[in-house]
């Protein structure tokens, strides 16, 4: 007996109508057995599928993009002639993931069910694959009887997650994550899943920023893209603990960027004309002088400036009183036509950085090199090294000196590493070796401000991965 499923599409999404076909290949005659053959059935197909070895004629098939009501196991003893489902007799401990809740109250059965499998050995182990991960059962004979079926995540040394953003703090805990699909969370503990779950109130999809206050690092915002009917921008007074949402100003749309002042006092949110706010979001006021498409970030010791560029035309623009105004400030040292460093993605990083230890201390991450100015963009000076940085972050000063060490993912001849340099981008090291390359699907970095050579990496597909010296090689 052969069994097919089938969809009329490869998925995870699109897919409409399916079937579950089995086949005698001695006579040749088909059988359709598919689970729900009801003219109102739930839109969607079926993927999954698994025999039980030692019960012929036992097996499960998944469904397929059926959103409503979400995806499901069937379950048959007789060949397909009969099924059962696992909703509303099946519960899921999450207790070591608490993020597959989603921000609810319990987690769901799941959604995008690829794949489904019984253990030839085993009847009663199963495992499902999710859009979120994969649940398994050690009961899995319980499945149409009269009670609860036990599914657990079964997800140890698994990893698929993309991570968008990274930000370690000057207080608190060392690393705050934003993630495509899972939101974003609090690490206090890197050796397991954040306990309180994602970020809440609002929930979002993807955290698309981070950024903190450099005088008050408890003072957080992210903005992202939320859900149904809930504000994409939100701030944290606590290190990111407890979230409050902001209401976007009148008329604006999307999931613009939200950046806050160096005192946390004044938010900056990037709509086609930015706007501020100095009471958490309940009042807008439109920034003055500030060119199409430029994107402020804040001084991280004096709250009242702020620094953007002018792509378009090559130009540096500052504001020395919070944020309300701008003005071009003359500038030397700065690559020609860095229209081409601009971002044109919502989850790439900008290229434009402030130092966390001194007033004015400016890095321009450009396509043409690294560029770093001391005087709050008065003048650049191009780094002489041969490193093609792509993402910077600022870590713990080396012993001895004062400015912070630079940690860079970049590219060197053909060879695209993680890096630190504690000579302000003069030299710099290689951090990882031909053995920790992770498929270099480096995406964003932090380095930790309070330890000293600690730098975080998000990748694309792999988490986050974490490292600093050994007592011998520092």
């Amino acid at each position: 007996i052969l069994y097919i499923t089938y969809g009329n599409g490869i998925g995870p999404n699109g897919v409409t109508d399916g079937a579950v076909m089995k086949l005698d290949t001695r006579s040749g005659a088909w059988m359709d057995i598919t689970p729900d053959k009801r003219p109102d059935r739930p839109r969607g197909g079926y993927m999954g599928i698994s025999l039980d070895r030692q019960k012929p004629g036992t097996l499960g098939v998944t469904t397929m993009n059926r959103w409503g009501p979400v995806d499901t196991v069937w379950y048959s003893t007789d060949g397909g002639q009969t099924w059962s489902d696992i909703v509303g007799k099946s519960t899921r401990d999450v207790s070591d993931t608490p993020f597959l809740k989603f921000g609810g109250d319990e987690a769901k059965l799941g959604w995008w069910m690829s794949a489904f499998a019984i253990d030839p050995f085993d009847s009663d182990f199963a495992a499902y694959a999710t859009g979120a991960t994969v649940f398994a059962t050690r009961r899995f004979s319980d499945v149409g009887k009269k009670v609860e079926t036990a599914w657990f995540p079964w997800i140890n040394g698994i990893e698929q997650t993309a991570v968008i953003t990274l930000l370690s703090p000057a207080a608190g805990a060392h690393l705050v994550s934003g993630f495509g699909d899972i939101g974003g969370f609090v690490h206090d503990d890197f050796s397991k899943s954040p306990p309180q779950g994602m970020f809440r109130n609002p929930v979002f999809g993807n955290t698309n920023t981070l950024y903190d206050a450099g005088m008050q690092p408890n003072v957080i915002v992210r903005s992202g893209r939320a859900g149904s009917g809930q504000a994409p921008l939100a701030y944290s007074e606590d290190g990111g603990n407890s979230w409050q949402p902001i209401t976007l100003p009148t008329g604006a749309t999307g999931n613009p960027a939200l950046i806050t002042s160096a005192d946390g006092k004044t938010f900056m949110v990037m709509t086609a004309v930015a706007q501020i706010t100095t009471d958490r979001g309940k009042t807008w006021t439109p920034v003055a002088g500030l060119p199409e498409a430029a994107r402020p970030i804040a001084d991280r010791i004096n709250p009242a400036k702020f620094y953007a560029l002018d792509f378009k035309n090559n130009k540096l623009f500052a504001s020395t009183d919070g944020g309300a105004t701008f003005a071009e400030t003359a500038t030397t040292g700065l690559p020609t036509n860095i229209s081409e460093d601009q971002p044109t993605w919502s989850e790439a990083a900008w290229p434009l950085h402030a130092t966390n230890d001194k007033e004015g201390d400016l890095y321009l991450v450009s396509k043409r090199g690294l560029f770093h100015s001391t005087d709050g963009g008065k003048t650049f000076s191009k780094s002489a090294a041969d490193l093609r940085v792509e993402g910077l972050s600022f870590g713990k000063a080396p012993q001895g000196k004062s400015h912070p060490a630079l940690f860079a993912i970049g590219r060197q001849n053909d060879t695209r590493a993680i890096w630190r340099s504690d000579d302000e981008g003069t030299t710099w090291i290689r951090l990882n070796d031909e053995r920790h390359q992770w498929g270099t699907r480096f995406r964003c970095i932090a380095a930790d401000p309070r330890v000293f050579g600690r730098v975080y990496i998000g990748t694309d597909g792999r988490g986050i991965l974490y490292g600093e010296p050994t007592s011998a090689s520092n």
